[in-house]
């Protein structure tokens, strides 16, 4: 979710099979039911309450290579739905060593030195782990509606908890750019970054919903297998691959500003703050096998 080191802009095409992705539609954006056939609900927030409930997610974003202060999301939960929110007067730079992002994020889980996303990165400080939520395989699901500002991306990655130096690979099951959001076609951008899992493959998975994914909460989908992975959008089977890593993995959910001209495009500072993203509701479901393995 930073500037990465390490990672170019050339795809392993044929490395990992990969779907092609039917045309995704924007369907009824209501709340799904809670229940799913077949599947056990492991994880739930509905975001009910006004403040986070600390023993679900964490409110302070890689504490580590920063400083307290400055890890800390702005946010704040009104008719049940989580905003984290870009401040432009109250909030600083996320980094302690950069200016270039604003960040506020929630995650499952954190400790000391994870994603070590910058060969300048220092451990600045020491923090107690987080442990909420770490787990392997399931089906993941999240209902939010996304800005479409420049500089603006929002996103739901997972990373490994590195139990070992080389569970490291993240899942981006979506990255929004606000510029990459359009009237009639959206992109949301579906990654796998391997870091230094030697078992994955860098792999790009991106597709196109056929609306404008700003104007109305839409339901992003996860199916993480041990044969593979699939993505959905409001229901449907957008793609999915034979890549699976096979260890656990913690979840953020995060609103990020860049304050120069990157991939995600150029901050308007004239234009109506807070940036919002916003979200209804995440759930994690696993079968009886899954339940079983764990």
């Amino acid at each position: 979710m930073h500037l990465r080191k390490g990672i170019g802009a050339v795809i392993l095409a044929g490395a990992v099979a990969v779907s092609a992705a039917p045309t995704a539609y924007c369907n009824d954006t209501g709340t799904e039911p809670i229940e799913r056939p077949g599947w056990t609900l492991v994880f739930q927030e509905e975001f009910n309450d006004a403040v986070l409930n600390p023993a679900k997610f964490s409110d302070s974003y890689m504490p580590h290579w920063t400083t307290p202060e400055q890890s800390l999301a702005h946010y704040d939960v009104v008719d049940g739905i989580l905003s984290l929110r870009i401040d432009k007067e109250t909030q600083g730079p996320w980094w302690a060593f950069d200016d270039v992002q604003k960040i506020s994020s929630i995650q499952t889980g954190m400790r000391d030195g994870m994603h070590n996303f910058w060969d300048t990165c220092t451990i600045t400080d020491h923090h107690r782990a987080v442990t909420n939520f770490e787990t392997k395989y399931g089906y993941f699901e999240l209902r939010a509606r996304v800005p479409h500002d420049g500089g603006l991306h929002s996103a739901w990655w997972m990373i490994g908890t590195e139990a070992r130096a080389d569970e490291t690979a993240e899942i981006d099951v979506f990255e929004i750019c606000g510029p990459d959001v359009k009237a009639d076609k959206s992109r949301v951008r579906v990654s796998v970054h391997p870091w230094t899992d030697g078992g994955c493959k860098e792999q790009s998975l991106d597709y196109y919903p056929a609306c404008d994914v700003s104007q109305d909460f839409h339901v992003y989908g996860f199916e993480w297998q041990p044969s593979g992975m699939k993505f959905y959008f409001d229901g449907q089977l957008v793609k999915e691959t034979s890549q699976s890593p096979d260890y656990k993995m913690t979840t953020f959910l995060g609103i990020y500003e860049n304050d120069s001209p990157l991939w995600s495009g150029t901050p308007d500072y004239n234009s109506e703050y807070p940036k919002r993203f916003e979200i209804d509701y995440f759930r994690v479901y696993k079968t009886d096998e899954m339940l079983a393995r764990d």
